[in-house]
């Protein structure tokens, strides 16, 4: 009896491993716009931000827009290029 056991628990283990990940992939997996929104990058953190938001900082710096996620990014941007 106690083989069965082992033979169902070790034949059904990976079947719910399966089940349980295919759940999870399913949860998290995240929906594609229906149209591809244009992004700019910020040129300190790396953040990948959409132009056209409101919370997006942008600076006109040597005749060319630059864009921010933040004030501390902003800051950072302008106090690296003052002392290069």
């Amino acid at each position: 009896m106690i083989l069965l056991r082992i033979i169902l628990f070790l034949f059904f283990l990976p079947v719910v491993f399966l089940v349980l990940r295919r759940i999870g992939t399913v949860a998290v997996r995240p929906k594609k716009p229906a149209v591809s929104i244009p992004t700019v990058r910020d040129p300190v953190c790396g953040m990948f931000l959409d132009p056209k938001s409101p919370s997006v900082l942008v600076e006109n710096l040597n005749d060319s827009l630059v864009y921010f996620c933040s004030p501390e990014c902003r800051d950072k941007h302008i106090h690296q290029n003052q002392h290069a």
